[in-house]
Protein backbone atom coordinates (compact mmCIF):
# COMPACT_ATOMS: atom_id res chain seq x y z
CA UNK A 1 0.00 0.00 0.00
CA UNK A 2 1.13 3.66 -0.72
CA UNK A 3 1.02 5.84 2.22
CA UNK A 4 1.84 9.57 2.72
CA UNK A 5 2.89 11.48 5.78
CA UNK A 6 1.92 14.88 5.68
CA UNK A 7 3.31 17.06 8.65
CA UNK A 8 4.98 20.28 8.99
CA UNK A 9 8.27 19.92 10.80
CA UNK A 10 11.55 18.52 9.56
CA UNK A 11 11.60 15.41 10.52
CA UNK A 12 14.61 15.68 12.62
CA UNK A 13 12.88 17.35 14.86
CA UNK A 14 9.77 14.98 14.93
CA UNK A 15 10.65 11.98 15.85
CA UNK A 16 7.10 10.31 16.04
CA UNK A 17 6.71 11.00 12.12
CA UNK A 18 10.19 9.17 11.42
CA UNK A 19 9.13 6.48 14.25
CA UNK A 20 5.79 5.84 11.74
CA UNK A 21 7.25 6.09 8.65
CA UNK A 22 9.97 3.29 9.37
CA UNK A 23 7.57 1.33 11.19
CA UNK A 24 5.54 1.36 7.73
CA UNK A 25 8.02 1.16 5.23
CA UNK A 26 9.28 -2.21 7.62
CA UNK A 27 6.07 -3.30 7.16
CA UNK A 28 6.25 -3.95 3.64
CA UNK A 29 4.34 -0.46 2.29
CA UNK A 30 5.60 2.56 0.04
CA UNK A 31 5.78 5.50 2.20
CA UNK A 32 6.15 9.29 1.16
CA UNK A 33 6.69 11.93 3.79
CA UNK A 34 5.57 15.62 2.58
CA UNK A 35 6.84 18.64 4.81
CA UNK A 36 8.58 21.74 5.12
CA UNK A 37 12.74 22.49 4.54
CA UNK A 38 12.69 26.13 6.17
CA UNK A 39 15.83 25.82 8.03
CA UNK A 40 19.29 24.85 6.46
CA UNK A 41 20.98 23.44 9.29
CA UNK A 42 17.69 21.00 10.29
CA UNK A 43 17.65 20.00 6.75
CA UNK A 44 20.92 18.59 7.31
CA UNK A 45 20.10 16.57 10.27
CA UNK A 46 17.15 15.50 7.59
CA UNK A 47 19.41 14.21 5.11
CA UNK A 48 21.27 12.27 7.71
CA UNK A 49 18.05 10.33 8.87
CA UNK A 50 17.43 9.59 4.88
CA UNK A 51 20.75 8.11 4.21
CA UNK A 52 19.77 5.37 6.31
CA UNK A 53 15.90 4.55 5.29
CA UNK A 54 13.96 3.67 2.53
CA UNK A 55 10.97 5.82 2.60
CA UNK A 56 10.82 9.28 1.08
CA UNK A 57 11.10 13.00 1.97
CA UNK A 58 9.39 15.63 -0.17
CA UNK A 59 9.73 19.26 1.01
CA UNK A 60 8.22 22.68 0.39
CA UNK A 61 11.65 24.67 0.25
CA UNK A 62 11.50 28.13 2.44
CA UNK A 63 14.87 28.59 3.28
CA UNK A 64 15.53 32.31 3.98
CA UNK A 65 19.32 31.87 3.08
CA UNK A 66 18.52 31.39 -0.56
CA UNK A 67 16.99 33.88 -2.84
CA UNK A 68 14.29 31.92 -4.51
CA UNK A 69 12.92 30.22 -1.80
CA UNK A 70 13.66 33.43 0.55
CA UNK A 71 11.36 35.05 -1.73
CA UNK A 72 8.71 31.96 -1.50
CA UNK A 73 9.04 32.63 2.35
CA UNK A 74 8.08 36.25 1.97
CA UNK A 75 5.12 35.86 -0.49
CA UNK A 76 3.77 32.97 2.06
CA UNK A 77 3.96 34.83 4.65
CA UNK A 78 2.28 37.83 3.45
CA UNK A 79 -0.59 36.12 2.39
CA UNK A 80 -0.65 34.11 5.52
CA UNK A 81 -0.69 37.38 7.46
CA UNK A 82 -3.42 38.26 4.83
CA UNK A 83 -5.76 35.65 6.04
CA UNK A 84 -5.09 35.26 9.46
CA UNK A 85 -5.31 39.36 10.29
CA UNK A 86 -8.30 40.21 7.93
CA UNK A 87 -9.92 37.39 5.66
CA UNK A 88 -10.62 34.98 8.97
CA UNK A 89 -12.22 37.67 10.71
CA UNK A 90 -14.82 37.33 8.49
CA UNK A 91 -15.37 33.72 7.36
CA UNK A 92 -13.49 30.63 8.23
CA UNK A 93 -14.85 28.44 4.89
CA UNK A 94 -13.68 27.97 1.61
CA UNK A 95 -10.17 27.23 2.71
CA UNK A 96 -9.96 30.53 4.72
CA UNK A 97 -8.81 29.09 8.14
CA UNK A 98 -6.36 26.98 5.93
CA UNK A 99 -4.54 29.45 5.08
CA UNK A 100 -4.48 31.76 7.66
CA UNK A 101 -3.38 28.54 10.59
CA UNK A 102 -0.16 27.80 8.06
CA UNK A 103 2.23 29.56 6.01
CA UNK A 104 2.79 26.55 4.17
CA UNK A 105 -0.64 25.83 3.10
CA UNK A 106 -0.90 26.40 -0.28
CA UNK A 107 2.70 24.60 -0.92
CA UNK A 108 2.06 21.89 0.95
CA UNK A 109 -1.45 21.30 0.02
CA UNK A 110 0.02 21.22 -4.00
CA UNK A 111 3.11 18.92 -2.67
CA UNK A 112 0.79 16.62 -1.19
CA UNK A 113 -1.43 16.50 -4.27
CA UNK A 114 1.07 15.05 -6.63
CA UNK A 115 1.87 12.08 -4.21
CA UNK A 116 -0.34 9.55 -4.82
CA UNK A 117 -0.97 6.92 -1.93
CA UNK A 118 -3.70 4.77 -1.00
CA UNK A 119 -3.46 6.70 2.37
CA UNK A 120 -2.56 10.00 3.95
CA UNK A 121 -1.71 10.57 7.71
CA UNK A 122 -1.79 14.26 8.71
CA UNK A 123 0.56 15.34 11.90
CA UNK A 124 -0.78 18.99 13.15
CA UNK A 125 -3.90 20.61 12.58
CA UNK A 126 -2.43 22.56 10.02
CA UNK A 127 -1.79 19.94 7.83
CA UNK A 128 -5.43 18.33 7.98
CA UNK A 129 -6.68 20.31 4.91
CA UNK A 130 -3.52 19.59 2.79
CA UNK A 131 -3.76 15.83 3.46
CA UNK A 132 -7.66 16.10 3.17
CA UNK A 133 -7.30 17.56 -0.17
CA UNK A 134 -4.84 14.77 -1.16
CA UNK A 135 -7.17 12.26 -0.40
CA UNK A 136 -10.07 13.18 -2.28
CA UNK A 137 -7.84 14.30 -5.13
CA UNK A 138 -6.72 10.23 -5.42
CA UNK A 139 -10.45 8.98 -3.37
CA UNK A 140 -7.68 7.60 -1.30
CA UNK A 141 -8.37 7.45 2.68
CA UNK A 142 -7.62 9.86 5.25
CA UNK A 143 -6.31 9.26 8.74
CA UNK A 144 -4.79 11.91 11.48
CA UNK A 145 -2.45 11.27 14.33
CA UNK A 146 -2.72 13.94 16.98
CA UNK A 147 1.04 14.56 18.55
CA UNK A 148 -0.83 17.51 20.95
CA UNK A 149 -4.46 18.53 21.31
CA UNK A 150 -4.17 21.48 18.95
CA UNK A 151 -6.90 23.48 20.46
CA UNK A 152 -5.90 22.90 23.94
CA UNK A 153 -2.66 24.86 23.28
CA UNK A 154 -3.62 27.81 25.17
CA UNK A 155 -3.85 28.49 28.82
CA UNK A 156 -6.52 27.95 30.92
CA UNK A 157 -7.39 28.77 34.13
CA UNK A 158 -4.70 27.57 37.06
CA UNK A 159 -7.55 26.12 39.59
CA UNK A 160 -6.88 22.03 40.42
CA UNK A 161 -9.03 20.07 38.93
CA UNK A 162 -9.55 16.25 40.71
CA UNK A 163 -11.40 13.06 39.56
CA UNK A 164 -10.94 9.23 40.50
CA UNK A 165 -11.38 8.52 36.60
CA UNK A 166 -8.95 10.12 33.88
CA UNK A 167 -11.54 10.75 31.65
CA UNK A 168 -13.42 12.13 34.13
CA UNK A 169 -10.67 14.45 34.37
CA UNK A 170 -10.26 15.19 31.17
CA UNK A 171 -13.65 16.28 30.93
CA UNK A 172 -13.39 18.74 33.59
CA UNK A 173 -9.99 20.29 32.86
CA UNK A 174 -12.17 20.59 29.25
CA UNK A 175 -15.11 22.39 30.94
CA UNK A 176 -12.81 24.59 32.78
CA UNK A 177 -10.69 25.82 29.70
CA UNK A 178 -13.79 26.01 27.63
CA UNK A 179 -15.54 28.72 30.63
CA UNK A 180 -12.60 30.94 29.08
CA UNK A 181 -12.24 33.34 26.08
CA UNK A 182 -11.52 31.96 22.80
CA UNK A 183 -8.64 33.39 20.96
CA UNK A 184 -9.10 33.96 16.91
CA UNK A 185 -6.52 31.20 16.73
CA UNK A 186 -7.92 28.83 19.01
CA UNK A 187 -11.14 29.39 17.00
CA UNK A 188 -9.62 28.95 13.90
CA UNK A 189 -7.98 25.39 15.27
CA UNK A 190 -11.37 24.03 16.47
CA UNK A 191 -13.16 25.09 13.76
CA UNK A 192 -10.60 22.93 11.72
CA UNK A 193 -10.68 20.15 14.08
CA UNK A 194 -14.22 20.40 13.61
CA UNK A 195 -14.36 20.04 9.80
CA UNK A 196 -11.70 17.44 9.78
CA UNK A 197 -11.61 14.75 12.20
CA UNK A 198 -15.12 13.27 11.60
CA UNK A 199 -14.14 12.48 8.16
CA UNK A 200 -11.02 10.34 8.88
CA UNK A 201 -11.13 7.00 8.69
CA UNK A 202 -9.08 6.45 12.10
CA UNK A 203 -7.31 8.38 14.41
CA UNK A 204 -4.24 7.86 16.49
CA UNK A 205 -3.43 9.82 19.68
CA UNK A 206 0.34 10.23 21.67
CA UNK A 207 -1.59 10.15 24.94
CA UNK A 208 -4.96 8.68 26.62
CA UNK A 209 -5.97 12.10 27.76
CA UNK A 210 -4.88 13.45 24.22
CA UNK A 211 -7.83 10.59 22.96
CA UNK A 212 -10.33 11.59 25.20
CA UNK A 213 -10.05 15.27 24.65
CA UNK A 214 -10.59 14.97 21.45
CA UNK A 215 -13.54 12.16 21.77
CA UNK A 216 -15.56 14.42 24.32
CA UNK A 217 -15.03 17.61 22.39
CA UNK A 218 -16.12 16.28 19.21
CA UNK A 219 -17.93 13.18 19.59
CA UNK A 220 -15.99 11.18 17.43
CA UNK A 221 -15.25 7.28 18.31
CA UNK A 222 -11.99 7.51 20.57
CA UNK A 223 -8.54 7.55 18.71
CA UNK A 224 -6.26 4.94 19.54
CA UNK A 225 -3.32 6.22 21.78
CA UNK A 226 0.06 5.14 20.58
CA UNK A 227 2.62 6.26 23.06
CA UNK A 228 5.72 8.30 21.95
CA UNK A 229 7.90 6.04 22.71
CA UNK A 230 11.39 4.51 21.01
CA UNK A 231 12.54 1.74 19.78
CA UNK A 232 14.03 -0.28 22.50
CA UNK A 233 18.25 0.66 22.53
CA UNK A 234 20.80 -2.16 22.98
CA UNK A 235 21.73 -2.40 26.13
CA UNK A 236 25.51 -1.53 25.42
CA UNK A 237 24.89 1.68 24.35
CA UNK A 238 24.08 2.51 28.36
CA UNK A 239 27.91 2.45 29.59
CA UNK A 240 27.29 5.07 32.53
CA UNK A 241 29.87 6.88 31.46
CA UNK A 242 30.52 10.32 32.98
CA UNK A 243 31.29 11.72 29.62
CA UNK A 244 29.56 12.79 26.47
CA UNK A 245 31.24 12.24 23.08
CA UNK A 246 31.31 15.00 21.32
CA UNK A 247 30.43 16.78 23.90
CA UNK A 248 30.13 20.28 23.82
CA UNK A 249 29.27 22.83 26.87
CA UNK A 250 28.71 26.32 27.44
CA UNK A 251 31.85 29.13 28.55
CA UNK A 252 31.03 27.25 31.76
CA UNK A 253 33.63 25.27 32.77
CA UNK A 254 32.82 22.11 33.55
CA UNK A 255 34.01 20.12 36.88
CA UNK A 256 33.15 16.08 38.17
CA UNK A 257 30.26 16.16 39.80
CA UNK A 258 28.37 12.73 41.82
CA UNK A 259 25.24 13.43 39.86
CA UNK A 260 24.50 14.36 36.68
CA UNK A 261 20.73 16.02 35.94
CA UNK A 262 19.56 15.98 31.71
CA UNK A 263 16.70 17.41 30.32
CA UNK A 264 16.42 17.82 26.68
CA UNK A 265 13.76 19.37 23.84
CA UNK A 266 13.51 21.13 20.73
CA UNK A 267 14.79 24.62 21.86
CA UNK A 268 16.13 25.49 25.40
CA UNK A 269 13.44 28.26 26.02
CA UNK A 270 11.05 29.88 28.72
CA UNK A 271 8.16 28.25 30.10
CA UNK A 272 9.39 24.97 30.09
CA UNK A 273 10.49 24.83 34.11
CA UNK A 274 14.22 25.60 33.51
CA UNK A 275 13.98 28.55 35.57
CA UNK A 276 12.85 26.06 38.71
CA UNK A 277 15.54 23.44 37.65
CA UNK A 278 18.41 25.83 38.32
CA UNK A 279 16.85 27.27 41.71
CA UNK A 280 16.94 23.77 42.62
CA UNK A 281 20.71 23.14 42.32
CA UNK A 282 21.35 25.78 45.18
CA UNK A 283 18.59 23.68 47.39
CA UNK A 284 20.37 20.47 47.20
CA UNK A 285 21.55 18.54 49.73
CA UNK A 286 24.25 16.59 46.99
CA UNK A 287 25.38 18.96 44.41
CA UNK A 288 24.76 18.16 40.88
CA UNK A 289 25.54 19.25 37.17
CA UNK A 290 22.27 20.43 35.12
CA UNK A 291 22.88 19.46 31.32
CA UNK A 292 20.22 21.17 29.06
CA UNK A 293 20.05 20.02 25.31
CA UNK A 294 18.32 21.47 22.43
CA UNK A 295 18.47 24.80 20.38
CA UNK A 296 19.17 27.19 22.53
CA UNK A 297 17.10 31.05 22.73
CA UNK A 298 20.11 32.97 23.49
CA UNK A 299 18.77 35.73 25.52
CA UNK A 300 16.93 32.94 27.51
CA UNK A 301 20.21 31.17 28.22
CA UNK A 302 21.97 34.72 28.67
CA UNK A 303 19.07 34.96 31.78
CA UNK A 304 19.52 31.35 33.08
CA UNK A 305 23.17 31.79 33.08
CA UNK A 306 22.72 35.27 34.98
CA UNK A 307 20.03 33.07 37.65
CA UNK A 308 22.80 30.54 37.83
CA UNK A 309 25.33 33.27 39.15
CA UNK A 310 23.18 34.58 41.07
CA UNK A 311 23.02 31.56 43.05
CA UNK A 312 26.10 30.40 42.88
CA UNK A 313 25.87 27.51 40.99
CA UNK A 314 26.80 28.66 37.26
CA UNK A 315 29.55 26.32 37.07
CA UNK A 316 27.07 23.22 37.67
CA UNK A 317 24.89 24.36 34.70
CA UNK A 318 26.07 23.18 31.27
CA UNK A 319 23.92 23.75 27.65
CA UNK A 320 24.73 21.20 24.70
CA UNK A 321 23.28 21.58 20.97
CA UNK A 322 20.51 19.11 20.14
CA UNK A 323 21.16 15.86 18.25
CA UNK A 324 19.35 13.75 15.58
CA UNK A 325 16.26 11.39 16.77
CA UNK A 326 18.62 8.61 16.19
CA UNK A 327 20.97 9.93 18.73
CA UNK A 328 18.86 10.60 21.27
CA UNK A 329 18.79 7.86 23.63
CA UNK A 330 22.67 7.52 23.56
CA UNK A 331 22.97 11.09 24.45
CA UNK A 332 20.83 10.48 27.57
CA UNK A 333 22.59 7.30 28.80
CA UNK A 334 25.73 9.77 29.91
CA UNK A 335 23.68 10.84 33.11
CA UNK A 336 21.83 9.98 36.08
CA UNK A 337 18.56 11.78 36.46
CA UNK A 338 16.06 12.99 33.85
CA UNK A 339 14.20 15.54 34.24
CA UNK A 340 10.26 15.92 33.02
CA UNK A 341 9.14 19.42 33.58
CA UNK A 342 5.92 20.76 33.10
CA UNK A 343 5.15 24.52 34.70
CA UNK A 344 2.02 25.25 32.00
CA UNK A 345 -1.62 25.37 32.50
CA UNK A 346 -1.99 24.92 29.64
CA UNK A 347 -4.22 22.17 28.80
CA UNK A 348 -2.49 20.50 25.67
CA UNK A 349 0.37 20.28 28.34
CA UNK A 350 -1.36 18.65 31.05
CA UNK A 351 -3.13 15.56 29.67
CA UNK A 352 -0.03 15.00 26.97
CA UNK A 353 2.73 12.49 27.88
CA UNK A 354 5.80 14.28 26.51
CA UNK A 355 8.60 11.76 24.93
CA UNK A 356 11.34 12.92 27.66
CA UNK A 357 9.77 10.17 30.06
CA UNK A 358 10.06 7.91 27.70
CA UNK A 359 13.76 8.44 25.98
CA UNK A 360 14.96 8.45 29.89
CA UNK A 361 13.01 4.98 30.61
CA UNK A 362 15.00 3.86 27.86
CA UNK A 363 18.45 5.10 28.55
CA UNK A 364 17.93 4.09 32.19
CA UNK A 365 17.66 7.08 33.99
CA UNK A 366 15.63 7.45 36.99
CA UNK A 367 13.02 10.03 36.30
CA UNK A 368 11.58 13.31 38.02
CA UNK A 369 8.48 14.98 36.42
CA UNK A 370 6.27 17.60 37.59
CA UNK A 371 2.80 16.38 38.69
CA UNK A 372 0.26 17.23 35.33
CA UNK A 373 -2.46 14.47 35.09
CA UNK A 374 -0.60 12.89 31.78
CA UNK A 375 2.85 12.67 33.68
CA UNK A 376 0.94 11.12 36.75
CA UNK A 377 -0.83 8.57 34.72
CA UNK A 378 2.50 7.30 33.52
CA UNK A 379 4.60 7.57 36.80
CA UNK A 380 1.42 5.86 38.29
CA UNK A 381 2.30 2.44 36.56
CA UNK A 382 5.46 2.32 37.49
CA UNK A 383 6.21 3.89 40.80
CA UNK A 384 9.80 2.61 41.17
CA UNK A 385 11.30 4.73 38.56
CA UNK A 386 11.24 7.89 40.29
CA UNK A 387 9.69 10.81 41.78
CA UNK A 388 6.55 13.18 41.31
CA UNK A 389 7.06 16.71 42.12
CA UNK A 390 4.85 19.76 42.64
CA UNK A 391 4.66 22.31 39.30
CA UNK A 392 6.55 25.73 39.86
CA UNK A 393 7.98 24.72 42.95
CA UNK A 394 11.99 24.35 42.83
CA UNK A 395 11.41 23.39 46.25
CA UNK A 396 10.02 20.33 45.74
CA UNK A 397 12.13 19.30 42.78
CA UNK A 398 14.84 19.61 45.22
CA UNK A 399 13.25 17.29 47.28
CA UNK A 400 12.43 14.47 44.81
CA UNK A 401 16.25 15.32 43.70
CA UNK A 402 17.51 14.70 47.05
CA UNK A 403 14.95 11.72 48.11
CA UNK A 404 17.80 9.89 44.94
CA UNK A 405 20.99 11.25 45.50
CA UNK A 406 21.50 10.71 48.76
CA UNK A 407 20.48 7.18 49.00
CA UNK A 408 22.56 5.82 45.51
CA UNK A 409 21.27 2.25 46.52
CA UNK A 410 17.69 4.12 46.02
CA UNK A 411 19.10 5.34 42.51
CA UNK A 412 20.06 2.23 40.65
CA UNK A 413 17.02 0.66 41.83
CA UNK A 414 15.12 3.41 40.13
CA UNK A 415 17.32 3.20 37.21
CA UNK A 416 17.00 -0.63 37.08
CA UNK A 417 12.98 -0.03 36.65
CA UNK A 418 13.63 2.29 34.53
CA UNK A 419 15.02 0.25 32.15
CA UNK A 420 13.23 -2.53 32.69
CA UNK A 421 9.72 -0.76 32.65
CA UNK A 422 10.90 0.29 28.36
CA UNK A 423 12.20 -3.32 27.79
CA UNK A 424 8.31 -4.90 29.35
CA UNK A 425 5.82 -2.23 28.12
CA UNK A 426 7.38 1.36 26.63
CA UNK A 427 8.58 0.51 23.88
CA UNK A 428 8.36 1.03 19.81
CA UNK A 429 8.74 -2.07 19.46
CA UNK A 430 5.05 -2.57 21.10
CA UNK A 431 3.26 0.05 20.13
CA UNK A 432 4.28 -0.03 16.36
CA UNK A 433 2.11 -3.01 16.22
CA UNK A 434 -0.98 -1.25 17.79
CA UNK A 435 -0.26 1.68 15.10
CA UNK A 436 0.25 -0.96 12.65
CA UNK A 437 -2.97 -2.96 13.03
CA UNK A 438 -4.78 0.60 13.55
CA UNK A 439 -3.98 1.02 9.63
CA UNK A 440 -4.72 -2.37 8.77
CA UNK A 441 -8.23 -2.31 10.08
CA UNK A 442 -8.32 1.48 8.97
CA UNK A 443 -8.06 0.48 4.97
CA UNK A 444 -10.29 -2.66 5.64
CA UNK A 445 -12.82 -0.74 7.34
CA UNK A 446 -13.59 1.59 3.78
Amino acid sequence: MKICIVTSKHVSYNPRVVKEADALSSAGHDVTVVTVCNNSAQALLDESILATRAWRLFTVKYRKQAIIEKCRWLRLSILQRLFEKFISRIALGFGIAERAQGREYPELRRLACSVMADLYIAHHVETLGAAYAAARKHRARFAFDAEDFHSGMFNTSGEQVRAENPTEMVRRLLVSAESRPMSQEQNRIKYLERKYLPRCNHRTAASDGIADAYALTYNIPRPTTILNVFPLEKPSVRSGATTDAGFHSSAITPHSLSFRLYWYSQVIGPGRGLEDAVHSLALLKRPCELHLRGTAFPNFVQRLTALAASLGVQDRLFIHPPSPPDNLIREAACYDIGLALENSVELNRLICVTNKIFTYMNAGLAIIATDTPGQQGIMARVPYVGQVCKMNDAVSLAASIDSLTVDPERLATARKASRLAAEERFNWEMEQRKFLEVVRKGTENV
